[in-house]
């Protein structure tokens, strides 16, 4: 008598029933199934167009009762391996879904990178805060990346033998890495093209400017007046740490000289009592004054006014 179930389907049955029973670890599950295939093809050969294969769970439930183990997962363990079941079977009943699957299947090796790469972004992304999640940044991060890539390898190679709990919880995560997939690889395009875009417009470097402001203006000469409100003139002028306070023109082009918003044909100099270049700190700036025959004078810089508000008289002490 001829039977039209093939040894294909009874090697998938026998490989789906082992995956139901995997909780019970290997020693248990080659116990049950031991000589399964075997069994399966004397019945289909005794039974012939009658004999059918039965819900691979199912049987393995039968199994599991029948050695006396107790049913140890749970209703979702078991909707999903059907779910999966009825899927590993549909694909099987389809010539084109199976070369589609044998393609994909190729490339397990690919995937088993992939999600290494997509699992070390999600931890730079959200664990280390980095700004390229692609690329370790330290040694530290290289070996988590060493590791990520070392752990997805061995689980795709099935060198570890896992419970039906963890075999479920690997395809879950699988699952999980397909969907944020898209989602890394949006952040990480962001982020290449932003390098890109600062690697051809060139970085906008802070300007290191010298000198002293005063809300944003520049400072080009500074005033000095007593307690009565007189000028002074030729006063040095330091910083806590002695430094020279200087307003930078020792090192800027030199500004107009402007006075009373009126820009007069001169320009500031250093002090010429102070020695060569020592003399940026000594105020009043003197300034050079260009005369109308080409020839220069250095004088005292113009005041926006003569004298400054008196200061109120020292305060006396009783003895």
């Amino acid at each position: 008598m001829t039977t039209t179930i093939d040894a294909t389907a009874i090697d998938r049955f026998a490989r789906e029933v082992r995956l139901a029973l995997k909780d019970l670890g290997s020693a248990e599950v080659n116990e049950l199934t031991d000589g399964l295939e075997a069994d399966l093809a004397a019945q289909a050969e005794e039974q012939g167009d009658a004999f059918s294969l039965a819900d691979p769970v199912a049987y393995a439930a039968e199994l599991r009762d029948a050695a006396g183990f107790s049913e140890s997962s749970s209703g979702l363990f078991t909707t999903i391996e059907r779910f999966a079941s009825s899927i590993r079977e549909s694909i099987e009943q389809s010539r084109v879904l199976r070369g589609i699957s044998r393609f994909f299947g190729s490339l397990a090796p690919v995937w088993w990178v992939a999600r290494a790469f997509v699992a070390f972004a999600l931890f730079q992304i959200f664990i280390s805060r980095e700004s390229w999640p692609l690329a370790p940044t330290n040694p530290g991060t290289g070996l988590i990346l060493i590791a990520f890539v070392a752990v997805s390898v061995q689980l795709g190679r099935r060198v570890w033998k896992l419970n039906r709990f963890w075999t479920l919880t690997v395809g879950a995560l699988n699952i999980f890495a397909i969907l944020v997939a898209p989602g890394v690889a949006l952040v990480v395009g962001n982020i290449a093209q932003e390098s890109l875009n600062l690697y051809v417009n060139g970085a906008q470097l802070p300007v290191n400017e010298s000198g002293l402001k005063m809300n944003s203006g520049q400072i080009d000469n500074i005033l000095v007046f007593d307690e009565n409100g007189k000028p002074l003139h030729d006063v040095q002028l330091f910083d806590q740490d002695g430094n020279p306070i200087s307003v930078g023109f020792n090192i800027n082009d030199f500004p107009s000289v402007v006075v009373n918003d009126e820009f007069l044909d001169a320009q500031y100099v250093q002090n010429p009592r102070a020695g060569y270049g020592a003399g940026w700190n000594v105020f009043p700036l003197k300034i050079e004054s260009f005369n109308e025959d080409g020839t220069s004078s250095i004088v005292d810089a113009p005041l926006p006014f003569e004298t400054a508000p008196k200061l109120l008289p020292a305060a006396t002490t009783s003895k």
